[in-house]
């Protein structure tokens, strides 16, 4: 809608008050229409629970992920903060055909942006310690589930959507729509609207009767959600935890397990007893507690009782000027609008104007304004913190090039999802500034699904899933715990009191060589391959540069072209026969492309996981005992390292594909965005104050280390994988290990891509025995 237009919306819920906010925001006039009290629908009965993985439905997925970035977006605008306790959602899978569904289901899941994976059930019994002996067979895990307050958050929507101008009238139920003259009655008088927005919960059913359309929505429905006696004292906080086969869901508020399960229907007493007989079972040491009403309230529903309305353009026979729709939480980034209005351009806030090329106080220099990104910095934290504090988008050089760094979480997730921001290079309008042969050259020309968006996107990466799905990933790990036992072996053989270049000798040989199996590169040609892979990992005395680079891609269009008439178990083979299967799917220039992405992508970055992460523990010993006593799990040092020291530093390139407005900073179109992730993990506006202490302790959270929405990276479960295997055999191996130097004394990767150090001497000491 433009501005000045006017809609009228239906509803005093979350969703409406969300939709009359950013409406008003965005210059409409509107006015929002509530029969009660603001909050006293369906948003009167729910769990509190915000989350993004709903299982089976990645449509709903999609649209969560961006619903949950809007409500941490939410407080910069309006300066509200939100209610939202990050806890965690655990799937809880008794079946094999559960954990069968999960894996299927798992690249959708990726693609739609939702950070998921499969964890053991010893691991989900950590996290969730209530669980009794139920025969687990394994687990869904996401970090991304919030514990919120929806009277806070329709108090605060309520307020913002005041302050943008929106009129809200409550106890002032409609009477009639009419669709087609744009008008809608209430006891009050009538309204005339461009655009009807329905958010009426329970009470949607009527009114689109109301309004003439054929929607199959059935008779609102009536939910209750049961809370039990007081918990034992000491009982721990667990993640919102669903029990797959039945449907119980629970959580612990105020003391109590706050339980739902399903839809009573007729029969209530015997609903009751079904959940006090499933609650038992699966949480044994709560059995005998009694179960009381928590809430009630009616709520609506389609047939299947999924909701539906606003994933399609709009109703059949419904005038496109004229739509009604359940929308959900929208992004606080907006389109400009047409007009000839000039863009002023920001002056970035870091303090005083600084001349041409004088340093700054970390020795990050500036020119015309603009920072310069130093590849090897020895303070990227510093460097990014300096950019947080700088603004949401700061104008940089990067290698040579004038562009927008993001630094904010927030801001970079927006620049992640924001539809007017795209990764194909023909939307660069100053390309030609591009010098040849440096990283960002390499990664914005590549050819590969990595610069692919919508169909072509999906195109391309929809194939390479089932190589990275769970049910693959089970089965190479046995071969990934073989080979890092073979390395650990290696390094027993290393003088214990002599430094030994954990980089080299381990973090980079087990990412290289599980690649290469899984994509399938022949033994004969390994040698070479990896000489000149050592290159790219900054492992030994070869330089990168682009004469090597063109020698590796030659070397892998060699190999590439040798295994068409040897078949295998691997990713070139399956690759060769959907080409053969259907050419149009993937052309002779894509297959290549993406062999060779694969090849260095999944391996380079698991490299600076696990040298970083070797270098947080031993550098905090207190968090090495958490592992080693079990206390914690080893995933939790992985995920923490991702957060922490994210193996990326900066990524490009998102573009403007139309002048934007992004937190307040306006784009012209085709000027390029550069990621800072390893900034993002560190923003204390997402991680609270301690966002710089390494902590695995920490409450899971939604880390950017393996970008977010479309292109979150595939390989993710693997590196995770790797990582978790890899740091549990070290340091089980050698327990007096130690650093030979201080990791601040180590230099620095020379690439504005990795985050890292070249090396990572260590002393081993002797091996467990």
């Amino acid at each position: 809608m433009s501005a000045g237009s006017r809609a009228v919306v239906i509803g005093g819920g979350v969703i409406g008050l969300s939709a009359a906010y950013h409406l008003a925001e965005a210059g409409v006039e509107v006015t929002l229409l509530e029969r009660g009290a603001l909050g006293s629908g369906a948003s009167r009965a729910t769990a509190d629970v915000v989350r993004s993985y709903f299982a089976g439905n990645p449509v709903s997925s999609a649209l969560a992920v961006r619903s949950l970035a809007a409500y941490h977006a939410f407080p910069e605008r309006p300066g509200i903060e939100l209610p939202l306790r990050q806890v965690g959602y655990l799937v809880l899978f008794t079946q094999p055909e559960q954990v069968a569904a999960f894996e299927a289901d798992l690249p959708a899941q990726q693609a739609a942006g939702v950070n998921v994976g499969l964890i053991s059930a010893d691991e989900a019994r950590q996290r969730n310690p209530l669980i009794g002996d139920l025969p687990l067979q394994a687990a869904a895990y996401s970090p991304d589930a919030f514990i919120s307050d929806t009277t806070a958050i329709v108090n605060a929507y309520a307020v913002a959507a005041e302050k943008a101008g929106a009129t809200l009238r409550t106890g002032c139920p409609v009477t009639a729509i009419d669709i087609e003259a744009g008008r809608v009655q209430t006891a009050e008088g009538e309204i005339s609207a461009d655009a009807v927005v329905c958010a009426a919960g329970a009470w949607s059913a009527a009114l689109v009767r109301c309004a003439g359309v054929d929607l199959p929505l059935t008779e609102p429905i009536e939910q209750e959600l049961l809370t039990t006696d007081p918990l034992p004292p000491g009982t721990p906080d667990i993640p919102v935890t669903l029990h797959a086969a039945s449907g119980l869901l629970v959580r612990v508020r105020e003391g109590r397990l706050l339980i739902g399960m399903g839809y009573p229907g007729s029969d209530r007493e015997s609903w009751r007893r079904d959940v006090a007989a499933r609650l038992a079972e699966t949480y044994p040491s709560l059995a005998g507690l009694a179960l009381h009403t928590a809430v009630t309230g009616l709520r609506d529903a389609s047939p299947d009782k999924t909701a539906f309305i606003g994933h399609q353009p709009g109703p059949a026979g419904l005038p496109v000027r004229h739509r009604l729709l359940r929308p959900r939480p929208v992004q606080r980034a907006r389109r400009r609008r047409a007009g000839p209005r000039p863009l002023p351009r920001p002056r970035p806030r870091y303090g005083r104007h600084r001349a041409r090329g004088e340093p700054t106080t970390n020795g990050m220099t500036m020119t015309d304004d603009r920072f310069i990104l130093d590849p090897a910095t020895r303070d990227i934290h510093g460097d990014n913190e300096r950019l947080r504090a700088a603004g949401p988008l700061v104008p940089v050089i990067a290698e040579g090039v004038p562009v927008w760094a993001a630094a904010r979480y927030a801001t970079v997730m927006t620049v992640l999802t924001h539809p007017d921001m795209s990764r194909e290079l023909r939307h660069w309008s100053g390309r030609d500034a591009l010098k040849p042969g440096t990283a960002i050259d390499r990664i914005v020309t590549d050819t590969s699904m990595l610069n692919a968006e919508g169909e072509r996107h999906r195109r391309l990466r929809m194939p390479l899933t089932a190589a990275f799905s769970q049910r693959r990933l089970n089965a190479l790990r046995p071969r990934i715990e073989e080979l890092t036992g073979r390395l650990i072996d290696h390094l027993v053989e290393q003088p214990p009191d002599e430094p030994v270049d954990l980089r080299a000798e381990f973090a980079y040989p087990l990412p290289r060589e599980v690649i290469s199996e899984l994509i399938g590169i022949p033994p004969e040609h390994q040698d070479e391959l990896h000489r000149l892979t050592d290159a790219v990992a900054q492992v030994g005395d070869l330089e990168d540069s682009p004469g090597l680079r063109k020698e590796l891609r030659e070397l892998l269009d060699q190999i590439i072209d040798e295994r068409r008439g040897t078949p295998g178990e691997d990713l070139i083979t399956d690759l060769f026969r959907l080409h053969e299967k259907d050419g149009g799917r993937l052309s002779e220039d894509e297959l290549f492309a993406t062999i060779e992405l694969l090849f260095i992508a999944g391996h380079v970055t698991t490299v600076n996981l696990i040298t970083n992460a070797i270098g947080a523990l031993l550098t905090r010993p207190g968090q090495l005992d958490l592992l080693r006593s079990g206390q914690c799990p080893y995933s939790a040092a992985v995920e923490e390292t991702l957060r922490w020291d994210s193996p990326i530093a900066y990524f490009p390139m998102r573009y403007a594909v139309q002048d934007v407005e992004i937190d307040g900073v306006r784009l012209r179109a085709g000027e390029p965005v550069l990621a800072c992730f390893a900034s993002t993990g560190r923003d204390p506006d997402q991680f609270g104050p301690d966002a710089g202490t390494f902590d695995i302790t920490r409450p899971p959270a939604q880390h950017l280390a393996f970008g977010h929405g479309p292109h979150f990276c595939l390989g993710a479960p693997l590196a995770r994988l790797e990582g978790e295997i890899a740091l549990r055999a070290l340091f089980s191996a050698f327990p007096g290990m130690r650093l030979a130097r201080p990791v601040e004394e180590l230099p620095p990767l020379d690439t504005l891509l990795g985050n890292s150090t070249r090396a990572m001497p260590v002393l081993l000491g002797p091996r467990a025995t």
